[in-house]
C-alpha cells in the first residue's frame, strides 16, 4: 500500500489549516499574560515592590510581594486598565464576596470578588473585583481564582 505524494501534501495542508486557530489562540493569550504580568511589575515597582507570586487569567492578573506585604491587581477588560495596591499589614481580614441573584430554579452569580478590611477606620476597603455578570456574562475562571487568593492573603494578613 502506498501513498502518492499529492495524497500526503493534502493530508500535511490540512493539518496544519486545523492547528493553526489553536496555536494563533495560544499565543496571543500568551502575549496577554506578559502584557497583565507586566502591568503588575510597573505597579510593584511603584511601591518600591516586586512580585513573588502571581496569577494571570484572560483579562485580570494578581500579584503578591511576600517581603513587603503588598498585594497588586489589575483588570483590563473595559477600555480602562484598573490598577490597585493594597498594605496587607494595614488590612485585618480579607472577605471572598459572591453577590448571588436569587431566582425560583437557581442562583446566579452576579459578582465575584476580594473585599479588603482595614485595620484603621480611617483607611478605605479596598475591593478587587474578578468577575462581574453585567460586563462579562461567561466565568472563565475567576472564581476558582478568587478562592485561592483569598487563602493566600488571609495567611499575609496574619503574618504582617
Amino acid at each position: 500500500m502506498t501513498i502518492d505524494l499529492g495524497s500526503a501534501i493534502i493530508g500535511v495542508i490540512i493539518v496544519i489549516i486545523a492547528t493553526l486557530p489553536f496555536v494563533m489562540m495560544s499565543r496571543s493569550k500568551t502575549k496577554k499574560e506578559k502584557k497583565l504580568h507586566q502591568k503588575l511589575v510597573d505597579l510593584a515597582l511603584q511601591k518600591s515592590s516586586k512580585i513573588n507570586n502571581y496569577q494571570a487569567l484572560q483579562h485580570l492578573a494578581i500579584g503578591l510581594d511576600t517581603d513587603n506585604h503588598y498585594v497588586f491587581f489589575c483588570d483590563t477588560q473595559d477600555e480602562v486598565s484598573i490598577e490597585n495596591a493594597v498594605d496587607l499589614s494595614k488590612i485585618k481580614q480579607v472577605n471572598l464576596i459572591k453577590d448571588k441573584e436569587n431566582k425560583k430554579d437557581s442562583q446566579k452569580i452576579k459578582r465575584v470578588g476580594l473585599k479588603f478590611i482595614p485595620q484603621n477606620k480611617d483607611y478605605k476597603t479596598e475591593f478587587f473585583e474578578f468577575f462581574n455578570d453585567d460586563k462579562n456574562p461567561q466565568v472563565f475562571g475567576e472564581i476558582q481564582m478568587a478562592e485561592k487568593w483569598v487563602n493566600i492573603l488571609q495567611k499575609h494578613v496574619n503574618k504582617a
